[in-house]
């Protein structure tokens, strides 16, 4: 029963994960091309 939920857990934590990086990226480029004027 419990591992059910331990399973859906892990799998909102990569969902996060991801979204998280996806932003860095983006905010990692954003970064780059400011100083660029």
């Amino acid at each position: 029963m419990g591992n059910d939920e331990q399973h859906w857990e892990e799998t909102r934590m990569r969902k996060l994960i991801k979204i998280e990086s996806k932003l860095f990226k983006i905010k990692d480029r954003i970064l780059k091309e400011l100083p660029a004027r």
